[in-house]
């Protein structure tokens, strides 16, 4: 269980405001609850890239979502030089189901923005507002999942915690307010919730 201790080591180290590996983007690990999935594995092994296997399976609004959203966790994030947001709007555009990134922002599903908006997140956790744009299009065309509310979480929790200390009780309020929300579908593993959670509760102490 990570403590408040790490983060304020973030602090004094560099006079940033987080660890690389600390943050609600790239400290929470839910594809983990998803090993067991073959497509997963697959995404863990690709070195950090989308390839055309995995971008197939994620386009197939027959998949369920958590796992799609899994296989983008597990590609994880900091691979230099690979922009996967990018790939998959070519690949997007190669199969013909949009023109442009206009075209995507403005007709693509629930489930397409919100898989573009964390690959974009994960490409460049410092700059997530264009991913999270994506992430509320989805949010409001499909308000009834988890998954898709809690990566939007996860995304506006990154912005609180760039903007600093003050912030962090928001940080914390972002993604307990999806938790708490009864009112959601529960698309999303038990476990992968609870490795999220066991990262975002460090926050919680900054609302005291």
């Amino acid at each position: 269980m990570k403590t408040k201790l790490v983060v304020l080591i973030a602090i004094i180290w560099g006079g940033c405001y987080h660890l690389h590996a600390d943050s609600p983007l790239t400290s929470t690990y839910m594809s983990e609850s998803y090993e067991d999935v073959p497509i997963v594995i697959l995404a863990f092994q690709a070195e950090g890239k989308l390839t055309d296997e995995l971008m197939d399976y994620i386009v197939d609004s027959e998949n369920d979502i958590d796992i799609r959203i899994a296989i983008v966790n597990a590609l994880s994030w900091g691979h230099e030089g690979i922009e996967n947001a990018e790939i998959f709007l070519a690949y997007l555009e190669g199969i013909g189901m949009f023109t442009d990134y206009d075209d995507f922002t403005s007709n693509a599903p629930w489930d397409l923005l919100i898989c573009m908006a964390y690959l974009d997140a994960l490409d460049d956790y410092f700059n997530v507002r264009s991913a999270m744009s994506l992430a509320r299009k989805a949010r409001s065309k499909n308000s009834n999942s988890y998954t898709v509310s809690i990566i939007c979480a996860l995304i506006e929790a990154q912005i609180a915690m760039h903007s600093g200390m003050h912030n962090w009780c928001k940080a914390y309020n972002l993604t307990d307010q999806v938790r708490n929300d009864l009112s959601l579908k529960q698309d999303m593993r038990e476990g992968a919730v609870n490795n999220i959670f066991e990262y975002m509760d460090v926050y919680e102490s900054y609302c005291e």
